[in-house]
């Protein structure tokens, strides 16, 4: 349920924020919800949730997500990267 949430806030945030270009990199801070976490640490799995709503707001950013919805395209990632602070 809090994925899908979050996607519809970051992708109708992102209809309202300035065109990308295709080569141009995404950065989003996301807070975890005391549903993500697991005894107060949050899955790692939970990450790539957070790249693939990274990779729907750069396909709106650059106009290509009602193409996307009409051509039935899904986005692909080549490289993934996380980095863990703590």
């Amino acid at each position: 349920m809090t994925y899908w949430f979050r996607f519809l806030l970051t992708v109708g945030k992102a209809f309202f924020q300035k065109k990308m270009k295709w080569n141009e990199e995404v950065v989003q801070e996301f807070r975890v919800w005391f549903t993500e976490a697991d005894m107060g640490i949050m899955n790692n799995a939970r990450y790539f949730n957070f790249t693939e709503l990274s990779k729907m707001r750069h396909f709106v950013g650059m106009g290509l997500f009602f193409t996307m919805i009409k051509m039935k395209w899904q986005p692909i990632a080549s490289i993934q990267v996380i980095r863990y602070k703590r």
